[in-house]
């Protein structure tokens, strides 16, 4: 049973690594497919005398040189004549896009702070034409040589950057991809629950549109902070995932990359077959794409599944040969993790005293390369300076050009004003002698006015002695007006004076009639307790009766009154 699982596990083996070489195979075949157009290309630019079109054909030139990072350029010369070619034809355009790959070729050959002149200068150019997504592309790169250099402050300000420009443009691919390089530098700075938010983000910015690129580089992404959280299973999970991605749209860099990471996994759970394998493919990518840094770090992972494996001599010889790449490259960080695997080695190996001068090594290129990333941090920011200080003084020169340039407009305006009163005075003067010519016929109109004039006067004076006959009618009306008036307040008075009695016939009423009814009422009241007889209960009753009609009338009487008041 145990020999038919042997056998199974080395077919399975066996069908991988031939599928790996068919798939390796054919992407060797699209490489040298491009190379084949490269070359064609390369001989039109030389043939070609028209500027405009050897422009166009250098930046398809370019374009596929770093198509899909499938090839490095093959020199810095051609990127830069487009350059002069561009500054000479005065073509924004082309020199925004051949500054940005002038960085490219820098960034790719680890030379950072040159990458970083350059792209800064794209930056200007593409604000110049207002091309937001040049300006946010670049600040992707700007802030991934930062991140590249351990200045994740400055990566952070240029990808904050980049993100304000995609806001005027309607890019998600750039937008996934400046949240997933924010999300990077938390990973560096070992916050991942913030990292882990920006490519979950990215990812559901990139997924609707399909953008497979930026959701395979966060899925990646994802997976390094599962591997830094020692969740090998979810790590493998979004790496497989990522190089699926990849291989579906030929991106062999990010193939390769994959597998590297694959390669790291598998040893940390030391399942080193699995790490072999994923580091093979990824060794075999990196090989067609020339990319000698990438291939220094998988000989540094191959060192260390050996070191797993206990053939010490072997790691220990593989991370020497990588130690000198790494030098020669100024690959810092792999010179750093070159000189770890050789001390693990020697003192495995018991050759104590040379791990410990090793160690005493490694201890020493700490400080040295911590003092050299702060000379160039300085460095930076002297260049910084310097370029802010040229950024200050060619806008001193835009402003004293734009200050010439208002001179002028006002010289032209003062030209323009000085023509315009010429031609008004000689229409003044045309027009001057237009009313001469018209004098006589205005006089002969004038004598006709003034007939009509004299005719109006005498019906002005009919008009003024029937307005005067209207006021003598106006003034009699008046007169008769007045006469009413003193009739209507005779009146009014005599009224007042009746309403005068009645008031006092009222409170007459009221009072003197009232009471003495009050008190008869009272007294009949006591008589009918006193009667006796039957006879004296009904003169009694009687007398009661008429003095309550008695009491009705005199109230009845008040009320008219009183109303009578009201409505006075």
């Amino acid at each position: 049973m145990h020999l038919l699982y042997k056998h199974i596990q080395q077919y399975f083996t066996i069908s991988l690594l031939l599928g790996s070489l068919i798939i390796v195979c054919g992407q060797q075949r699209v490489i040298e497919k491009k190379q084949v157009d490269i070359i064609m290309l390369k001989n039109q630019i030389v043939s070609e005398q028209n500027d405009s079109i050897k422009l166009q054909l250098y930046k398809t030139y370019i374009s596929n040189l770093y198509y899909d990072y499938s090839t490095q350029p093959d020199n810095y010369e051609s990127i830069d004549e487009m350059y002069q070619l561009a500054s000479k034809e005065g073509n924004t355009e082309m020199m925004a896009f051949s500054k940005y790959h002038i960085g490219l070729f820098f960034f790719d050959n680890n030379e950072f702070d040159e990458s970083l002149v350059h792209w800064k200068k794209a930056v200007e150019l593409y604000e110049v034409l207002k091309d937001y997504s040049g300006v946010a592309y670049t600040a992707s790169f700007i802030g991934e040589a930062y991140t590249t250099m351990g200045n994740y402050e400055k990566s952070m300000e240029a990808l904050y950057e980049g993100l304000q420009a995609v806001e005027n443009t309607n890019s998600k691919r750039m937008h996934a991809r400046l949240l997933s390089k924010i999300g990077v530098n938390y990973k560096n700075l070992n916050q991942l629950d913030k990292a882990q938010s920006y490519f979950q983000q990215a990812i559901a910015i990139a997924t609707p549109r399909n953008i497979v690129r930026e959701i395979a580089f966060a899925k990646r992404n994802l997976g390094d902070l599962e591997l830094k959280k020692k969740q090998h299973e979810d790590a493998i999970y979004y790496y497989e995932e990522s190089k699926d991605l990849y291989l579906s749209i030929n991106n062999l860099h990010g193939e390769a990359r994959c597998n590297q990471v694959l390669s790291e996994a598998f040893t940390e759970i030391n399942d080193l077959k699995k790490a072999r394998f994923s580091l093979a493919i990824s060794d075999s990518l990196y090989q067609r794409l020339k990319y000698v840094g990438e291939l220094n770090k998988n000989n540094l992972l191959l060192s260390g599944i050996l070191f797993k494996e206990k053939d010490f001599a072997t790691s220990k010889s593989l991370a020497q040969n990588s130690l000198q790449i790494a030098k020669q490259n100024k690959n810092y960080n792999n010179e750093l993790r070159s000189l770890k695997l050789i001390f693990k080695n020697q003192y495995a190996l018991g050759q104590i005293k040379q791990a410990l001068d090793t160690h005493i090594e490694l201890d020493k290129r700490k400080e040295e390369v911590y003092s050299f990333v702060t000379e160039k941090n300085i460095e930076s920011k002297r260049l910084e300076y310097a370029i802010a200080k040229n950024k200050s003084l060619t806008e001193q020169n835009r402003i004293t050009e734009a200050n010439l340039n208002a001179t002028n407009s006002r010289l032209e305006n003062n030209t323009r004003i000085i023509v315009t009163i010429s031609l008004i005075s000689i229409l003044f003067l045309i027009g001057l002698l237009f009313l001469t010519k018209q004098g006589s016929t205005i006089k002969k109109n004038n004598q006709v006015l003034s007939a009509q004039n004299s005719l109006i006067e005498n019906q002005n004076k009919e008009i003024t002695d029937i307005a005067n006959e209207l006021s003598s009618s106006n003034k009699e009306i008046s007169r008769i007006n007045e006469n009413l008036e003193t009739i209507i307040k005779e009146r009014t008075r005599d009224l007042e004076e009746k309403n005068k009695l009645l008031l006092k016939y009222s409170q007459m009423n009221s009072h003197d009639v009232r009471a003495p009814l009050a008190r008869i009422l009272g007294l009949v009241d006591l008589l009918k307790e006193s009667a006796r007889t039957k006879d004296q209960q009904i003169l009694i009753e009687s007398l009661l009766q008429s003095a309550d009609e008695m009491d009705q009338v005199v109230k009845t009487m008040n009320s008219i009154l009183h109303k009578s008041e009201k409505t006075t």
